[in-house]
């Protein structure tokens, strides 16, 4: 009688969700509780965290989203044995249907039998009564993009306890993000929105609820950690964690806690275990979960994946690799496309350099898109017409006001610009002339200059349009040593020095920024171009020592996750840190020999991930690790028109680095 009336109390519960803490509030007056109940052994074992997960026929409650990522057909049941006498099944079928997506089907109900029904205090029964709860659903899924799964479950809900019936329906929706980390991704999901559902006179809303997830696979995909937080409709978040070890590719150990077991029933309730159990196309699974008071709960699993041969998962995974591709060429168009309009709109906002940057980033991810290549000529175009006409206007400014020098150093810049205008071409040479010829009368009127000494002023003079300021000013130091009396090699100086302190002060505050950012490689770049004009600058010289312990520390700590990775069989990352190390030390021959292993069992697939690091790498400006990035990529698929078209805008991009410094 006793646990008659138990069962009773527990079936309330799941029909009209009443809250077990007595100083909390009925929450929204939620029914339906058994539609938040985890069915499948092998989550439950894990403490219900699988948001995150990757995959399986456990996303059919979890995340719809990621079910396309289930390789093959699958067939999967469960039976569990829940306190009180209560029982559950739950049949759940999963189809890939190739580029079209995945269709699932599942069945999941509760039942029990045998209660007493009896009328008052009636000391004999009039006879028994069972109840049961049935939630039944179809599940599509489809890659939308190659990193963003989404999902749609439509279900149906039936309840009846003895003559007492109700019917509703509801909706999940579930998206994963798959992150450039290998083994990282991230779910959302909003499960059992619907209507209300009634039970004789009792409305009752269904247990909405919102749950982000994370999961993460290390070693070869060996060893799993799963975070969810979950929130059911005005109750607090509540946090499930859970993780798994895979042995041998056979035997699979689980654990986890459930947060909203422990918080809603009791500190040891939520506490989970379980293990499964892999025989070709079969897969055992158990897990126990503890309930505190109300007792103990065990589900068994069995999954089966029919004909999934070797063969068969090499043309699932050949499949998957093409639609990779393809989703991989659409999120190529989408970013190409933002960053256009985005450029577009810097346009708009007059900032031209930073437009020209972002179609620079288009044409990375679309080299192909006509009209990023278009604006990006047309802009350049406008920009470097700005600044021919701005020397231009320098230049003429300088000449009327008798500054020979400068007049020639800015019209210098115009024909670099612009080697066909004639006008800025007329002026030079004037203002060569009149140079020559106001040096000349000033050494008519001391004495008699050398043609030597000329000829090493007029070389100073080249060297200063040039901007090379340290080497005009030696030369000019050389005429004076000739020949004291040069006022205009005295002021000449002068002026070259004031460049210099110019420069000086820019490459010190770039310093400064390189420093804040970490960037130790630019760092050791912009040291030696401040020494090459103060040669004991404390600045660089302390910048310089802060840069090689950084970097020595960067190559120690980036070789060891190479050689850890390279020992787990990850050759993707292993490379991927190898080659970071060459970035930092082009001559390491460790990692040199490491990378001539791992090019001799590259695979194919590999090449899509190496083209996406080249494009992360050139977004931060790291050419020449773009560079090398895409020459692995074209090493394992030679025909990647992409990848060789952005190795020559990288090169470009150095080459314009290069003329600027």
């Amino acid at each position: 009688m006793k646990k008659a009336r138990e069962v009773i109390i527990i079936l309330i519960l799941f029909t009209f969700g009443i809250n077990l803490h007595a100083d909390e509030e009925i929450l929204d007056n939620t029914g339906a509780a058994f539609l938040t109940i985890d069915p499948f052994p092998r989550t439950a074992a894990m403490g219900s965290a699988a948001t995150g997960i990757c995959g399986g026929i456990t996303s059919i409650f979890f995340n719809p989203g990621a079910l396309v990522l289930t390789e093959g057909d699958v067939i999967s049941s469960t039976h569990c044995e829940w306190f009180q006498g209560i029982r559950f099944e739950n049949i759940a079928l999963s189809h890939k249907m190739k580029n079209i997506g995945a269709l699932g089907v599942d069945v999941k109900g509760f039942y029990t039998g045998g209660m007493e029904r009896r009328a008052g205090d009636s000391p004999e029964p009039e006879g028994t009564f069972g109840a049961y709860f049935i939630n039944f659903g179809i599940t599509y899924s489809k890659q939308l993009f190659y990193f963003l799964p989404v999902g749609l479950s439509l279900r149906g809900i039936t309840e009846k306890i003895d003559t007492l019936s109700a019917f509703g329906t509801c909706l999940d929706i579930g998206l994963l993000y798959r992150t450039f980390i290998d083994g990282l991704q991230f779910g959302f999901v909003l499960k059992n929105l619907g209507p209300e559902m009634k039970f004789k006179e009792e409305k009752f809303k269904l247990p909405g609820l919102i749950r982000f997830g994370a999961g993460y696979r290390i070693f070869s995909g060996n060893l799993l950690f799963s975070a969810d937080i979950e929130k059911i409709g005005k109750r607090k978040a509540t946090l499930n964690v859970g993780s798994e070890v895979i042995i041998l590719r056979t035997l699979s150990i689980r654990a986890g806690v459930n947060g909203e077991n422990r918080k809603e029933i009791g500190k040891t309730a939520g506490l989970s275990l379980g293990a499964g159990f892999a025989v070709g196309d079969i897969n055992i699974d158990y897990a126990f979960v503890n309930y505190d008071y109300l007792g103990m709960t065990h589900r068994f699993g069995l999954t089966f994946t029919p004909g999934v041969t070797e063969e068969e998962k090499k043309r699932i995974k050949k499949l998957a690799l093409e639609e990779a591709r393809k989703s991989l060429r659409e999120k190529e168009k989408m970013m190409s496309s933002m960053s256009f309009e985005k450029g577009e709109e810097l346009i708009r906002e007059g900032k031209f350099d930073e437009a020209i940057n972002e179609l620079d980033i288009s044409l990375i991810w679309d080299p192909g898109n006509a009209k990023a290549n278009g604006l990006l000529k047309k802009v350049k175009e406008g920009m470097r017409a700005k600044e021919e006409n701005d020397a231009f206007i320098l230049g003429k400014k300088a000449f009327e006001s008798g500054n020979w020098l400068e007049a020639i150093t800015q019209f210098d810049r115009v024909l670099k610009l612009n080697p066909n205008n004639k006008e800025a071409v007329d002026f030079m040479n004037h203002a060569k002339n009149r140079l020559e010829d106001e040096s000349l009368r000033l050494a008519q009127k001391e004495k008699e200059k050398s043609e030597d000494i000329q000829s090493l002023f007029n070389s100073a003079v080249k060297e200063y349009s040039r901007s090379n300021y340290r080497l005009a000013i030696t030369k000019w130091q050389k005429v004076l040593a000739l020949d004291p009396s040069r006022e205009d090699a005295k002021s000449y100086i002068a002026k070259s020095q004031e460049k210099l302190n110019r420069k000086l002060t820019s490459l010190v505050n770039k310093l400064n920024k390189q420093i804040k950012k970490k960037d130790w490689l630019s760092v050791i770049s912009t040291v030696k171009k401040i020494k090459s004009i103060e040669v004991a600058n404390k600045n660089a010289n302390a910048a310089e020592k802060e840069a090689n312990r950084e970097i020595k520390k960067l190559i120690q700590s980036n070789l060891k996750k190479a050689k850890e990775f390279y020992k787990q069989g990850k050759m993707f990352s292993s490379e991927e840190y190898f080659r970071i190390v060459l970035r930092y030390n082009s001559g390491n021959k460790e990692a040199k020999s490491y990378l001539k292993r791992i090019a001799m069992i590259g695979e194919k697939e590999d090449a899509d991930k190496w083209y996406l690091k080249g494009i992360d790498a050139y977004t931060k400006n790291q050419f020449k690790l773009a560079i090398s990035y895409w020459n692995r990529c074209l090493s394992i698929e030679p025909e990647y028109e992409k990848a060789k078209k952005n190795i020559e805008r990288a090169k470009k991009k150095l080459a314009e680095l290069k003329t600027v410094e």
